[in-house]
């Protein structure tokens, strides 16, 4: 298919790299026009950019008919979401796209195939976990309790005795992962409920800058912590931290 087929059809793409899978989807208005999986040992750093070159050379799609950039903004791995973020903000000084955002846990209820109440479970980083719960109705998904995170044996108690499912991307490495009630959705099937999003109409008034995206973060940097191990650094006078 020529990639300038439907010129008046925006391009958008979905970018969904919080986790050790780095998946990039492109669509041009509704048609899908391909999908990038990665998932190796290497940095985010050394695998978004190649990543997305191919995407775009594979389906002749020039960088600058971009026009909307779907993202996940977390939770997930603290490094790779700053590394994407600040991927994309060097991006967007040549290309003037907009961004829509979401969050992991409800991509993950969007991909699940089911209707109603649902827990959301993903692994926060090291050996952490988020959870929350949610409802999902046709394409409607509404959060129902605040994210509990903290470690398998601070998260399980809220599921003991719970019948609902629950979503987790890879069961195989929680105690759980027997249960008929956990359901697999895995990390490179959340950039196609992402891309989904981006296409629905009216998408593009509602997506905001880069620079106005708040990264999701369970646990924020805590910069002024950093900053009394160095009281003087580039752009600060010598002496203590401020409290």
């Amino acid at each position: 298919m020529d990639g300038y087929a439907y010129p008046h059809e925006p391009w958008v793409l979905a970018v969904d790299a919080v986790s050790a899978c780095c998946a990039l989807a492109l669509a041009q208005g509704h048609w899908l026009r391909g999908v990038f999986y990665s998932h190796s040992p290497l940095t985010l750093s050394q695998r978004l950019l190649p990543a997305l070159q191919t995407l775009l050379q594979n389906v002749e799609c020039p960088l600058d008919r971009i026009r909307l950039v779907g993202l996940n903004r977390g939770p997930g791995s603290f490094t790779a979401l700053r590394i994407m973020l600040a991927t994309l903000m060097g991006l967007r000084v040549r290309v003037p796209f907009r961004v829509l955002a979401s969050d992991t846990l409800t991509l993950q209820v969007l991909r699940w195939s089911g209707q109603g109440e649902v827990w959301s479970l993903i692994p926060a980083g090291r050996t952490e976990f988020a959870l929350a719960l949610f409802t999902k109705e046709g394409d409607r998904v509404v959060r129902q309790t605040e994210v509990r995170h903290g470690t398998w044996y601070q998260v399980y108690p809220t599921l003991q005795g719970d019948d609902r499912p629950v979503l987790y991307p890879e069961p195989g490495v929680i105690p759980m992962a027997g249960s008929p009630r956990v359901i697999r959705i895995h990390e490179r099937h959340r950039v196609e409920a992402l891309l989904a999003l981006a296409q629905r109409p009216g998408a593009f008034q509602e997506a905001v800058e880069i620079y106005e995206v708040q990264p999701y973060y369970l646990r924020p940097p805590d910069i002024r912590r950093v900053e009394t191990f160095i009281p003087s650094g580039p752009g600060r006078p010598p002496g203590p931290a401020e409290e």
